[in-house]
């Protein structure tokens, strides 16, 4: 048997192969010789020497931290095909708790490994690596520890968020029945939507008829649900979407205090909603426009004067350009209101976000071309319009 540097081994077992071409041995090569019985035949597996050779190309060291302790000062080697319950017993006895008192996290953050018949590289674990050991009762696999909000309509914010461990195999129905338990003020299971939180605001629904786990995406530890409570109850399809619109008052330069929710399908067109703004704030739609803008340029509303406002009306919503999302913002404004012009605001294109400049140009003079005088370079160097137009500088 000849071993690798790496630790894979190759079994010289077929006469008809030779050394040098077929089985790489060469001057100074290594190989390892073992017995066997012809009775039982012989293969890699039951190989004494090529176990040896693999389990030690599968040994990484995993640096771990004592109970209470944040300092990753104590380290073990340990086979990594071995799963995460052969690593609990082994770290066990190092740090003097049973297996059902404390649990492995990936990180500082807490979020726990709980696969225990998963092997530690399907779990990440690599040579080198560094794993948190904290006290507490394991979860199981397909328990998932939530965060849980309920949205302030009136302050358009979310309240003080719970924990809750929730089983992912629990339909969205039930996950509402057992958060009107723990919160009765909520009154009726039909007077609330269940919600994944996008940052500082609501984003998508969750649907009655399905489990959490077909619901959401990517689920794990720490995920965030919000519970927005409704003044009367609503009957949501999977083909609509739910998203705010927020008026835009050019000649003020500012937005209205709060956004209006809108319900509309996924497949309906800008035109379809210049109409439904049109019924709702008696804007004609012939001079209504909409805009995506970015979340920053709510926080400085002068910029909204250079968004695109000119989409075409046959744009789907949920398409080109603004491929809308549930809980997504729009702004719209009425045409015929004066525009506050912020000099040196770069030309229209089209689009969901900001119109931007071209990319300026720039000029690279050699030792040969013609000297220009120190009034026309400093002409060149001078900044013109917005902080986005730059002018034209003389290299040397």
């Amino acid at each position: 048997i000849r071993a690798s540097h790496d630790g894979s081994c190759v079994v010289l077992n077929e006469d008809s192969k030779e050394l040098k071409k077929d089985l790489g041995v060469i001057d100074g090569t290594v190989v390892h010789a073992e017995r066997y019985h012809h009775t039982q035949g012989f293969t890699p597996d039951t190989s004494v020497i090529v176990q040896i050779f693999t389990e030690e190309k599968n040994k990484i060291a995993v640096s771990f931290n004592l109970i209470d302790k944040t300092d990753f000062d104590q380290e073990i080697m340990i086979d990594q095909r071995k799963n995460l319950l052969q690593f609990k017993q082994a770290v066990s006895s190092i740090i003097g708790l049973p297996l059902d008192q404390f649990i492995v996290c990936k990180n500082l953050s807490g979020q726990e490994h709980k696969a225990l018949d998963k092997s530690l590289s399907d779990l990440g674990f690599f040579d080198g690596c560094s794993i948190m050991l904290q006290k507490g009762k394991p979860t199981s696999s397909n328990t998932i520890k939530f965060k849980i909000w309920v949205w302030d309509e009136e302050k358009s914010l979310f309240g003080q968020g719970f924990d809750m461990d929730i089983d992912q195999d629990i339909s969205v129905d039930k996950l509402k029945e057992i958060i009107l338990n723990k919160l009765p003020h909520l009154k009726q299971t039909d007077l609330m939507r269940l919600r994944i939180r996008k940052g500082q605001n609501l984003g998508k629904i969750l649907f009655g008829g399905k489990t959490l786990k077909q619901s959401i995406n990517a689920l794990r530890d720490g995920f965030n649900i919000v519970v927005q409570p409704l003044e009367k109850s609503e009957t949501l399809a999977e083909n609509q979407i739910v998203f705010n619109v927020q008026r835009w008052f050019p000649e003020q330069q500012k937005l209205e205090p709060k956004p209006n929710e809108i319900v509309l399908f996924k497949e309906s067109t800008i035109g379809g909603l210049k109409l439904e703004i049109s019924h709702l704030f008696k804007i004609p739609p012939e001079y209504t426009r909409i805009a995506k803008p970015y979340i920053f340029q709510l926080k400085n509303p002068e910029q909204l004067s250079s968004l695109n406002w000119e989409v075409e009306d046959s744009s789907v919503l949920t398409g080109s350009p603004w491929y809308l999302t549930d809980g997504d913002l729009l702004v719209f404004k009425d045409d015929r209101e004066i525009e506050v012009v912020i000099e040196g605001a770069p030309p229209s294109a089209s689009g969901s976000g900001p119109r931007y400049a071209s990319e300026p140009s720039l000029v690279i003079n050699t030792i040969y071309d013609d000297p220009i005088s120190q009034d026309e370079e400093s002409k060149k160097v001078t900044v013109s319009g917005n902080d986005d137009q730059i002018g034209v500088q003389k290299l040397n």
